[in-house]
């Protein structure tokens, strides 16, 4: 098991820490833009992932009250973990679908969203 009960995790914050990742440093107002979501949404998660001891604040290169946001160590695990499970994911896929054949895969997965949305 990667996570336990005692690290809050979802995925929006997962998502936001790998955009974190790939950028290594990035200002909140660039990150909300990235993410899609407004600055206080953005500023909302962001202050989580502080909390939590997953990102940290950093001061900007820039002149003005702008800062930068960055992985801590525990983040960077986080994200390892994260990486390695999506990995591990894509090679049990691979193992079992022959994506050569992916119309008929979109077909039955379409089918299954269908169903569960009738429930």
């Amino acid at each position: 098991m990667y996570f336990n009960a005692d690290t809050p995790m979802s995925i929006s914050m997962l998502y936001y820490m790998d955009k974190i990742y790939l950028t290594k440093k990035i200002t909140p107002s660039v990150l909300a833009k990235e993410m899609k979501v407004s600055r206080p949404a953005s500023s909302k998660m962001l202050k989580k992932l502080i909390a939590l001891g997953f990102v940290q604040k950093n001061e900007s290169e820039n002149k003005g009250n702008t800062f930068t946001v960055s992985l801590t160590d525990k983040g960077l695990e986080i994200y390892e973990i994260s990486n390695k499970i999506n990995l591990e994911l894509i090679d049990l896929l691979n193992q079992y679908i022959d994506f050569k054949d992916i119309d008929r895969i979109d077909e039955k997965l379409r089918t299954l969203l269908h169903e569960y949305e009738s429930l």
